[in-house]
């Protein structure tokens, strides 16, 4: 599970820092020149895309890493709890079964326990269902939080690049080639770590 949440917190935050930073460059009123000339397209290739290396990028950002071990701890906390409750319904259902077996129960009694086992059963998975939702709001929570970092980050620091759009790619993703010298992870983890 601790995969799936970083493979899913990953896949999420390259895909928002990447439409993130289109939307946030691109010009208020988007045409579409359906007859370029020569003109327009040296001026369009004046643009500048720098890159982010997502990989790198979670792997050294002391934020990202520190949200991590948190919602690892918080997972791993939640998990040992439901598997208590999990443990002690079991061992209650295995006396009930005994119980059941060697006759000590009524009809009624034993009705009664199985609804009683059902409820506590029910209960535990939608404690389960809870904690997968509190997981993927502070996911989601901390994933805003890092676009508004980001996003204050290039707004204030957009001429030290010197470029019009900034992109995140991940090693075997859908970038094939760019100029390496346009990726900036570095420079960006080292100056959002100091903040």
């Amino acid at each position: 599970m601790n995969n799936s949440i970083n493979n899913v917190v990953i896949g999420i935050i390259s895909l928002a820092v990447a439409f993130l930073y289109f939307l946030h460059f691109k010009s208020t009123s988007p045409t579409v020149n359906l007859n370029p000339n020569s003109k327009d397209i040296v001026a369009a290739s004046g643009s500048r895309v720098a890159f982010v290396n997502i990989d790198s990028f979670f792997v050294k950002y002391e934020d990202f890493k520190k949200f991590k071990s948190e919602l690892e701890a918080s997972q791993k906390a939640g998990q040992k709890q439901l598997e208590s409750k999990a443990a002690s319904m079991q061992a209650d259902y295995g006396k009930f079964m005994q119980q059941a077996q060697s006759g000590q129960l009524t009809q009624q009694q034993a009705q009664s326990q199985e609804k009683s086992f059902m409820a506590r059963k029910d209960a535990l998975l939608s404690e389960e269902q809870q904690l997968a939702k509190n997981l993927a709001d502070k996911t989601n929570n901390a994933t805003k939080e890092l676009y508004k970092k980001v996003d204050a980050y290039f707004t204030e620091n957009k001429s030290k690049y010197n470029c019009d759009y900034v992109m995140g790619y991940q090693t075997n993703g859908m970038l094939l080639y760019f100029d390496k010298k346009m990726d900036i992870t570095s420079q960006l983890v080292e100056d959002l770590n100091k903040k």
